[in-house]
């Protein structure tokens, strides 16, 4: 997802995708994100994201922090990570995962020695592949129910034409309260074919009303060949699935899907996206937020609503993507959209809801992998306004998440590190 994109100049890496983790496509070949990131003595001392900078560095906005203070990132993790691309604060402890395919809890004091799943040898690796997400059960550890979103072989050697691996929904369980979840325990709860090589399926979130939420992207290869896949509705890819974990087998389909009765696949929930990387619920509201990834020229954050087109291969943010089978239709429209001046790799975020950084308290918190910046914006009204609320050292941001007090955690890729943003003491 981190591969980004621009028509004339590579940017940045595709949402851990590429350069970074979530991108979009460059008209050569993408950028890695398993190449190897430069070692980093400090959180001050954060390399830039792989690939180019945005064109121009425009200056924080302005501050809204009090008087001698400033925001910051406080280490949460002290041990070695290799690409933590996602993590979860649920029953006292935080969870995160790295790409390559393993997830680890982050203990009290720093250490990332404990590994609770290794699924290494079954995900597929490079460009967006591996675990992309994971979630556990709103009931865990009552239910011991673990969540994987990640890319395995397709059990076909060699694969059909026009597919390069598979995309995956697994659940494992736990008999020692989430300590560890046994592979053998595996069951596939979703499998369908991947025709590209990044815009996979990313997150996983439970709702407020107990289904489980999957961000699927459009299936892309280095050229973007398969963005028409987003408008089609015979096809999981370019949307927002949802699913019924607790009826069925493997799963039920909520009854007020928008295709429950027909007319499209009944999982899917929002269509129209190229590569929603990260989406998350304001649970207070229940608003469901999606960061999209761009491709030549846009990024943009979306609500999503049952049933509704956002437009993706027909157009790019507010514009007609010129490859396209034409501009109209019946669209929502982004919320925020930024130009590839400043980002290129959209992350997404989170209602902050925590305490320690009132003047955000409210606000919607995203990053974007390629420039490093981070923007806050009120939701409340149609036109949302972002500030810039950090733009040094910049870092390549793949997940925002909340953690058990309402914190804000932030996975670093390059750097390796689980950070929290916090209000912290000018020099």
């Amino acid at each position: 997802m981190l591969r980004a994109s621009r028509k004339k100049v590579l940017l940045a890496s595709s949402l851990v995708a590429s350069a970074g983790v979530i991108a979009s496509c460059t008209e050569s070949k993408p950028a890695r994100l398993d190449a190897a990131p430069p070692p980093i003595a400090s959180v001050d001392a954060a390399p830039l994201p792989d690939g180019d900078p945005p064109d121009q560095h425009v200056p924080t906005d302005g501050p809204i922090t009090p008087r001698g203070k400033h925001l910051g990132f406080v280490p949460v993790s002290t041990g070695p990570l290799a690409k933590p691309i996602e993590i979860a604060a649920r029953a006292g402890r935080l969870y995160v995962a790295e790409q390559d395919g393993r997830i680890r809890i982050v203990e009290s004091d720093g250490s990332t020695d404990a590994i609770v799943l290794d699924i290494g040898p079954r995900v597929t690796k490079g460009y967006d592949q591996g675990i992309l997400g994971f979630t556990f059960h709103p009931d865990f550890p009552a239910t011991p129910y673990l969540y994987v979103s990640f890319t395995a072989p397709h059990p076909d050697n060699p694969a059909p034409a026009n597919v390069s691996f598979q995309s995956v929904v697994a659940r494992y369980e736990s008999t020692d309260g989430g300590l560890t979840f046994d592979p053998a325990t595996e069951k596939r709860l979703m499998v369908w074919d991947h025709p590209g090589v990044n815009h996979n399926n990313d997150t996983l979130v439970f709702g407020p009303d107990g289904y489980l939420y999957i961000s699927s992207g459009d299936g892309a290869d280095p050229l973007d060949m398969y963005y028409e896949n987003a408008q089609r509705t015979d096809t999981l890819l370019g949307k927002i699935l949802r699913i019924d974990v607790d009826n069925g087998d493997p799963y039920a389909i909520p009854s007020t899907n928008p295709f429950a009765g027909g007319g499209g696949r009944p999982e899917i929930y929002a269509y129209g996206l190229r590569n929603p990387w990260r989406i998350e619920f304001d649970v207070p509201t229940k608003r469901l937020f999606a960061g999209d990834v761009g491709h030549l020229s846009w990024e943009e954050i979306d609500e999503i609503f049952p049933g509704k087109n956002y437009g993706w291969g027909a157009r790019e943010g507010f514009t007609c993507f010129d490859a396209g089978p034409g501009c109209d239709g019946d669209f929502v429209e982004p919320l925020i959209v930024h130009s590839h001046q400043e980002a290129a790799a959209i992350v997404g975020g989170v209602i902050y809801r925590g305490t320690g950084i009132p003047e955000l308290t409210g606000k919607y918190v995203y990053a974007d992998a390629s420039s490093g910046y981070f923007w806050a914006a009120t939701m409340d009204g149609p036109k949302p306004e972002p500030v810039r609320i950090h733009d040094n050292p910049p870092m390549r941001v793949v997940s925002i998440r909340l953690d058990e007090d309402g914190e804000m955690l932030v996975a670093h890729y390059s750097g390796g590190r689980i950070l929290r943003m916090a209000l912290v003491d000018d020099p």
